[in-house]
């Protein structure tokens, strides 16, 4: 799983590792480690955090370079893809292989979160790349992932 990532991962990727990189190194410690997995709505134990940081750490300098951090968010996107894949399996009704907007509204309730007819299509909008008004797997993953 692991390899280069697509050009867009690409682009996102070095976004990501620039804003958690904090004193601008090139390398994320322990604590810009942990800010960005908080960010992703994963908060690790101390004990896991540095059990993680030692896998990651290939050339065991106590930091991440930006070719493990490819790693880790390769490894991370893998994981939510296991964690969401269920939810929206469930909600595609019609096994379509993509999220209808009433389907998404559904998430939505289930979530706990109430949108307007204009708000769920604003939501579908800003990551429907097709532009065809569903959603695919990817799609989803990219709305839940900003949620």
């Amino acid at each position: 799983m692991g390899g280069s990532p697509s050009s867009e991962k690409n682009k996102v990727y070095k976004k990501e590792f620039s804003k958690y990189d904090k004193n601008r190194d090139g390398r994320m410690n322990t604590n810009e480690l942990r800010a960005l997995l908080r960010a992703l709505n994963r908060n690790p134990t101390e004990t896991s955090l540095k059990k993680m940081m030692a896998d990651i750490d290939e050339n065991k300098n106590g930091s991440i370079e930006y070719d493990e951090f490819v790693k880790l968010m390769n490894r991370l996107d893998g994981e939510i893809s296991r964690e969401l894949a269920p939810t929206f399996e469930k909600h595609d009704k019609d096994n379509s292989g993509f999220i209808s907007a009433d389907e998404l509204d559904a998430v939505f309730q289930e979530m706990g979160i109430e949108l307007t007819p204009e708000g769920l299509q604003a939501e579908i909008k800003s990551v429907d790349l097709d532009g065809d008004g569903n959603l695919s797997f990817q799609e989803f993953k990219k709305l839940i992932g900003r949620i």
